[in-house]
């Protein structure tokens, strides 16, 4: 199969003509990192192997299937908690430099929490083959074998401690909305540190904590999926952030002088357009850009409190709707030194290009991020649609860097996500350009705009679980099942992008 699609791509890459537009043809940096993700829900399966304790995806797929698009679960998928090795293969087969892959908080401290963090010991969950309150010694041992084996062939593991998964117990008490999870999560981060931390270089706190804490807060796509309180949104930023910094002055204080690694948070954030030259749409992108962005940028690359508008915001918003206190969370002092420069690089997960109009709310319509901001936001219509939500815009990725440039100080910036779903054809030639077409914008904001980029991930390494969409969405560069992994064109196309370090002077054509 490999040698098949190596022909064919080299049969149409020398044939190929352009669609309007040339690709950047400058190398990439020397040190640049090519990479591809996953997360563990996604892809493990093992749902109750070896002591792993449910989360709440594990429970909301079995108590409400209709929630997911095609009324499907994680149980199995591409089942690498019992066939990672096929996971290598591919890995060396690609010839990356990383692989971004999440711990499963529920299989390394099944039921969320250690005894000795000196709150509630008292569980709901049913089974427990591992004691309640201990490490799971066989979850440890797997991503031990996984570590080892990515070092053996030269990847570097860039791994993320929270991809979405809650343990179900944690999420009975509040999940991210409750203020004690920042010493459950600094609990297992120590673990995670202590046990792999001498073979990571790259970890991630949380992964994409905007889009976590507003759908399962508030549009009922996420579980617990009963919640539509947009007061809890904020409070979920608020913990998180919290918990992130925690987790930061622990590595840096305790463990970075010996293992010498980095720590960021990846937030997504689209490219907001004003709709017109109206002022009010050109301050409606902006405020949806501060409300996205910066309430969890401003805090970590900035002065460590949110932004100065949405503080005022949604403080009028909260006294005009009548609440007593403020729907935003406000930060002491002390969590303010704490939590500001609390990253060592900026982690970026790409997303589409939204048109945004101003609008005037009503003080009794109801609550939102959009009110709350005054913004009316409007997918643009891109050169390709592929999903309900992406869309490719390869333009707006420069965009964003740049702002991010402008905005934070030039802080390095790492790419720790990018990806464009379809049906999951085996000639994936639309996935092919969108990561031409994304990565000579990367360029062209390395050699014109000089911002710093040092690192891209392809989303994913494998078609497998999306969320609420199921298996409807193929992000992959290689089809997967609970026992296979068989390469896609694009999969081809990446590995020549990564063994030339430089793209190919056309954008490749369709057939």
């Amino acid at each position: 199969m490999r040698q098949c699609l190596l022909i064919i791509f080299l049969i149409f890459l020398k044939s190929s003509t352009t669609l309007g537009e040339k690709l950047n043809t400058n190398p990439f940096p020397k040190d640049f990192l090519f990479g591809v993700t996953s997360s563990a829900y996604q892809i493990e399966g093992g749902w109750t192997e070896d002591g792993k304790s449910p989360n709440v995806w594990d429970k909301s797929t079995h108590d409400n299937p209709e929630k997911i698009l095609d009324k499907s679960n994680g149980d199995v998928s591409c089942n690498s908690y019992k066939n990672y090795k096929s996971d290598i293969e591919a890995l060396k087969d690609l010839n990356i430099d990383v692989y971004k892959f999440s711990l499963s908080m529920s299989r390394v401290v099944p039921f969320g929490k250690m005894n000795h963090a000196g709150l509630d010991k008292f569980s709901l969950s049913m089974s427990r083959v591992v004691p309640f309150g201990k490490m799971n010694h066989a979850g440890l041992e797997y991503y031990n074998k996984l570590i080892d084996d990515l070092v053996a062939i030269n990847v570097k593991p860039m791994v993320v401690l929270f991809h979405w998964d809650t343990p179900e117990d944690l999420q009975k008490m509040g999940g991210w909305t409750n203020p004690f999870m920042a010493k459950y999560f600094v609990e297992y981060a120590r673990i995670a540190f202590e046990t792999f931390g001498d073979r990571v270089k790259y970890w991630i706190t949380f992964n994409d904590p905007f889009n976590f804490c507003l759908r399962t807060n508030t549009n009922g796509n996420f579980p617990p999926y009963d919640v539509m309180d947009y007061r809890l949104t904020y409070l979920c930023s608020y913990v998180i952030l919290k918990a992130h910094a925690d987790v930061y002055r622990l590595y840096n204080n305790s463990f970075k002088h010996i293992q010498n690694g980095m720590l960021s948070m990846s937030l997504e954030s689209p490219w907001f357009e004003p709709a017109s030259a109206k002022p009010s749409d050109i301050k409606a992108a902006e405020n949806l850009f501060t409300y996205t962005l910066g309430q969890f940028a401003d805090p970590i690359f900035n002065n460590g409190q949110y932004p100065a508008a949405m503080q005022d915001d949604i403080s009028s918003m909260s006294l005009a709707e009548g609440y007593l206190t403020n729907r935003l969370p406000k930060f002491t002092n002390d969590e303010i030194t704490h939590i500001r420069n609390s990253a060592d690089f900026f982690a970026l997960n790409c997303n589409a290009e939204i048109k945004v109009y101003g609008k005037n709310y009503n003080e009794s319509d109801p609550s939102s991020i959009y009110k709350d901001a005054g913004v009316e936001p409007i997918f643009k219509e891109g050169w390709n649609v592929s999903s309900s939500w992406i869309k490719a815009t390869p333009l707006a990725f420069r965009k964003i860097l740049k702002k991010i440039k402008a905005d934070y100080k030039n802080v390095p910036i790492y790419v720790t996500e990018c990806g464009f779903p379809d049906g999951g054809e085996s000639e994936d030639y639309d996935r092919i350009q969108f990561h031409q077409s994304y990565l000579s914008s990367l360029l062209d904001s390395i050699h014109e705009d000089k911002v710093t980029v040092i690192g891209y991930n392809v989303r994913s390494l494998m078609d497998c679980f999306e969320w609420n969409e199921g298996y409807t969405a193929k992000y992959g560069l290689y089809q997967a099942d609970d026992k296979t992994r068989t390469p896609k064109l694009s999969s081809v196309a990446y590995k020549e992008i990564i063994h030339n370090r430089k793209l190919p002077a056309d954008l490749i054509k369709k057939p």
